[in-house]
């Protein structure tokens, strides 16, 4: 399962929920930027229907989800227009971490999340540098604005962790990172990546998770995470990781051809469960025929879905 970055304890079932494609940045790796580039438009603006998802979640296998995994795949849960009511409508039965890159919202905003929030929730926010570089990869983010937000959840009961990518202009500036973080009243983690887009963000090799990558040409074992990395996307859609729905591999999956076995409305998790099962065990009877992105994320040898950096 997916484990809370600030170290908080292990949940039962956690699942993951994109709730808005809306985002105020344009990351040089994200698939909402790929897509503005590649067809010279906006991505689409899409926000996970309420209704659906609590139908959908009504059900024997829904009710054992302790936990709701906020992180955006297109977009950043804090621009949902329905966040505060998706806390209230599963305050009652539901753990949240919320993932988010903090930038351009208001202390209104800030003080009614803390307010909804717990000590048995957690927030993350995503911050890869410091006042002078956090903008170069995290593109249009604002510093005043996140550090609002990130001063207003840690004066709250709520835990607070400041997660830092490793990009080459911030190589050499980790431990500055982390003692300004400490320093404030964060947890810590900074983590290594394969994903980077343009090759200025590339860091030495030592600084590059390899266990992700990967080449057409190796034969590669197995072990499919599908069932604890579920995701539901924000048109709606059920799919077995977050990973393998972004825009510029979802379209060249079978999954895109049988889009409408995944659909979540009118339909119960405990109908589209077996269907992922049956796609995990395709993965595991034909690996050399499975997806780049499951041998990418689903080595038998990798440990982590990101590499810590120790």
């Amino acid at each position: 399962m997916i484990k809370p970055l600030n170290g908080g304890s292990f949940f039962k079932y956690a699942m993951h929920l994109e709730l808005t494609s809306r985002c105020t940045l344009a990351c040089p790796a994200c698939p909402r930027t790929w897509f503005a580039d590649k067809f010279n438009m906006p991505f689409p603006k899409q926000d996970l229907d309420l209704d659906t998802l609590s139908y959908f979640l009504d059900c024997n296998t829904g009710q054992t989800v302790d936990t709701l995994f906020l992180c955006g795949n297109h977009g950043d849960p804090i621009y949902y227009p329905r966040l505060f009511e998706l806390i209230d409508r599963f305050r009652s039965t539901k753990k949240f971490i919320i993932v988010t890159n903090g930038s351009f919202q208001t202390p209104n905003f800030w003080n009614t999340l803390a307010n909804k929030l717990t000590n048995n929730d957690s927030i993350v926010f995503s911050i890869d540098g410091l006042e002078h570089n956090n903008h170069l990869y995290r593109k249009n983010s604002n510093w005043q604005s996140l550090m609002t937000g990130l001063d207003i959840m840690l004066a709250s009961n709520v835990p607070v962790t400041w997660k830092t990518l490793v990009f080459s202009y911030n190589q050499h500036e980790i431990q500055a990172i982390k003692e300004f973080a400490v320093g404030k009243g964060c947890s810590f983690s900074a983590m290594l990546s394969s994903r980077f887009s343009d090759d200025s963000f590339v860091p030495e090799s030592q600084y590059v998770d390899s266990s992700r990558l990967y080449s057409k040409y190796e034969s590669v074992e197995l072990t499919p995470r599908c069932q604890s990395q579920e995701y539901i996307s924000a048109d709606g859609y059920y799919w077995p990781c977050c990973m393998i729905s972004s825009y510029f591999t979802l379209h060249k999956t079978v999954l895109w051809k049988q889009r409408n076995n995944w659909a979540i409305a009118g339909k119960k998790l405990d109908a589209l469960r077996p269907i992922l099962s049956n796609w995990q065990q395709g993965v595991i009877n034909d690996p050399n025929n499975a997806h780049d992105v499951c041998k990418m994320e689903c080595k038998s040898n990798q440990n982590t879905h990101t590499r810590l950096l120790t």
